[in-house]
């Protein structure tokens, strides 16, 4: 394990060290770059370069404002390295200034690089002016580099850029180094020396003189507009006092610039600072900060008549006591004066455009622009107009008059103009909202609005029926169509309740429809829900009346009976199956009255009276009398047998009695089995108030 642990130390100070020798940090670097004080611009000189560190493979290469001259391997230790010879007129250099880099690389890195400025060949200083008085001439002249002195009779040779080195001429310097060149041709120039121990070359312009007028107004205050007379084309910046650009001024081809300055302060106008036809200029202007002005008018619809409030502030403030004026329709101008609170109030007179203007010295001034006109007033009748029906437009101006020949327009539905009487009549196809505009040249356009309306049709079927039936609505537009209306029903306890066409109700009484809609007229109707109807079948059983209640056929059951009789009232009630039993004792007259007070309000109410007369079967009469006949009889036996003995009247008496009695069971019991099997021996039927009688069959 520690020998493994020692290799790995080791390889690791290896690869540090690999990469310290590598690493560019310690390549070489350049200390020093040589070449001779006096480089001609014609014979050949070499650039020298110093090094310091290590050069093992690494490149020198060597330039001169950029253009590569050569390269050179370095070898390790090498301490100095040499270009190629560079003759600057041959290798295309111009006289004068230039820049020479030494670079040293490695693997196309570069590890160092050092610069240096030289002057190749006996530059001259070259100045050039141009002639206030004629900017198309122009002084050139000459110096020495060094000691300041002109340069006599130096030859030079000038040609303009734009025509090409084939235009060149050739010029030669006074005494006092001087040229005096002049051309009817604006543009740009090249000038080269053309001497054996002075070169160098400069370019200079001639340009047109530059006239400007302005600017106007000489002493501007902010917000004014700022004019400038300049040649077309000619561009102007404005500059403040920081020295930063504020604004530029386009020009026209016409020439003239117009600017406005918002900023008070000192500023610098330069024109023609771009241009190469042109000579430039500068000049000075002042904005002031005058008071700032604000006019308003209130209404912004002036109507003829009534009084316009003008004010006049001053950064924000009331400025009162001051002069307006006002300028007409007809160019009428008149001078009025603005309260303490900077208002002042004007009547328009006249259709049109009236001005209103401010100006002080001390004020930048302000202007206000207002239009009056005349007003209608509108009104439409019916207060709720209907769809298919007329509907009249009244316009009306300011005075309440009518007037006549205006416009009316309802957009989709009808164009026209107002009567004599001011009035437009039109119908419209359907309930909606609806905007009425009127106009006239001489009127303020006006526009009213209004919801039309439409009646609603219900139709209820049926109109009346008996309870536990629906009822089915519908409701419709004067045209027929069907309308998806809201339905409500009050129903006969004042209570309400809403349903989608179709209805059921609970109880009898009358009922209310009522439909409403949007746009819409609203429809109400009533429909009634009637009892069912009782119906009343007696019969008589013995002493019992029996009472069968229906409606239509079915038992009516839980219905109230009063029954009126020579032996005082009875009530009763019908039961599930409608039937009810009535005890009765006497003949005589008998009503029964079915649900008298209304007390099951699903029923109506029925009474029938009858009259009851009891009527005896003969034949049981007959057998009747026939046994007390046979009792009388057996009587008189006995009465006329008394002699006989005691015994014999012992036995005859029970054996008479025993029979009698079985008789009359025998016979009772039939009776009521007739009775029961025919459902009693007679029928009371009729109908209400018809009477019956009691018979035997």
């Amino acid at each position: 394990m520690q020998h493994i642990g020692v290799t790995a130390g080791k390889a690791v100070i290896f690869l540090f060290v690999v990469l310290l020798l590598s690493s560019p940090s310690m390549g070489a670097s350049i200390d020093s770059i040589s070449v001779p004080e006096q480089i001609p611009m014609e014979g050949g000189f070499r650039i020298t370069a110093g090094f310091s560190g290590d050069t093992c493979s690494n490149q020198a290469r060597f330039y001169i404002d950029q253009k590569f001259i050569s390269s050179q391997a370095l070898a390790c230790g090498r301490k100095t390295a040499e270009s190629d010879t560079i003759n600057p007129s041959k290798d295309g250099f111009s006289c004068g200034q230039h820049k020479i880099t030494v670079t040293v690389s490695k693997d196309d890195v570069v590890l160092s690089n050092y610069s240096k400025d030289i002057s190749f060949g006996n530059a001259a200083m070259i100045t050039a002016s141009a002639d206030p008085k004629d900017p198309l001439q122009v002084t050139i002249n000459f110096k020495d580099n060094v000691t300041g002195k002109p340069v006599q009779y130096l030859e030079t040779h000038i040609y303009n850029v734009h025509k090409g080195v084939n235009s060149a001429k050739w010029y030669s310097a006074d005494a006092e180094g001087n040229i005096m060149f002049s051309s009817r041709d604006t543009g740009q120039y090249k000038l080269t020396i053309e001497n054996s121990e002075y070169c160098g070359d400069a370019s200079f312009y001639l340009k047109r003189a530059l006239y400007t007028d302005g600017p106007f107004p000489a002493n501007p205050i902010i917000g004014d507009l700022i004019s400038m007379a300049v040649p077309g084309g000619v561009g102007l910046k404005a500059y403040n006092s920081s020295g930063d650009l504020y604004l530029i001024g386009a020009t026209s081809l016409a020439g003239g610039v117009n600017f406005t300055i918002n900023d008070p302060g000192n500023y610098t106008i330069v024109i023609g600072e771009e241009e190469s036809l042109y000579g430039t200029k500068n000049l000075s202007i002042y904005v002031s900060g005058k008071a700032w002005d604000t006019l308003e008018t209130n209404p912004d619809k002036a109507v003829l008549g009534s009084p316009v409030a003008i004010t006049l502030r001053s950064y924000g403030q009331p400025l009162g006591n001051v002069s307006l004026t006002i300028e007409d329709p007809e160019g009428m101008l008149e001078d009025l004066s603005t309260a303490g609170n900077g208002t002042l109030y004007y009547v328009p007179e006249i259709v049109g455009t009236y001005t209103v203007s401010f100006s002080d010295p001390k004020h930048l001034g302000a202007q206000a622009v207002f239009e009056a006109r005349n007003q209608f007033t509108l009104d439409y009748t019916p207060k709720e107009p209907r769809v298919g029906e007329d509907i009249n437009i009244y316009a009306r101006n300011q005075g309440n008059n009518l007037v006549a020949g205006a416009t009316v327009s309802i957009k989709d539905v009808s164009y026209g103009l107002t009567a004599s009487d001011g009035k437009y009549t039109f119908r419209v196809p359907e309930p909606k909202k609806y905007s009425v505009l009127v106009t006239e040249p001489e009127y303020w356009d006006a526009v009213t609005e209004f919801t039309a309306i439409s009646p609603l049709s219900l139709d209820i079927s049926p109109e009346e029926f008996e309870l536990g039936g629906s009822v089915h609505v519908k409701t419709q537009d004067t045209k027929g169509n069907m309308v998806d209306a809201d339905l409500e029903m009050t129903l006969p306890d004042g209570s309400s309740a809403k349903f989608n066409g179709t209805y059921t109700p609970k109880g009898v009484g009358q009922y209310t429809v009522t439909a409403g809609k949007n746009g819409y007229i609203p429809s109400s109707k009533n429909y009634s829900v009637k009892t069912h109807p009782l119906e009343l079948s007696i019969s008589i059983s013995g002493d019992r009346i029996y009472v069968n209640t229906t409606s239509h056929g079915l038992p009516a059951p839980n219905i109230p009976l009063v029954v009126e009789k020579t032996s005082g009232k009875e009530m009763t009630v019908s039961d599930a199956a409608g039937h009810a039993v009535i005890g009765i004792k006497n003949d005589g007259r008998v009503k029964i009255s079915a649900n008298p007070s209304g007390e099951n309000p699903d029923y109506g109410k029925i009474t029938v009276v009858r009259n009851i007369v009891k009527m005896h079967d003969l034949s049981a009469l007959i057998m009747a009398l026939a046994a007390v006949a046979l009792v009388a009889l057996i009587a008189l036996a006995i009465v006329y047998a008394a002699p006989r003995s005691e015994m014999i009247k012992k036995r005859v008496e029970p054996y008479f009695a025993g029979k009698t009695q079985a008789s009359s069971h025998k016979h009772s019991n039939a009776h009521a089995a007739h009775a029961t099997h025919h459902g009693g021996h007679s029928s009371l039927s009729g109908r209400k108030g018809g009477k019956s009688s009691l018979s035997r069959r």
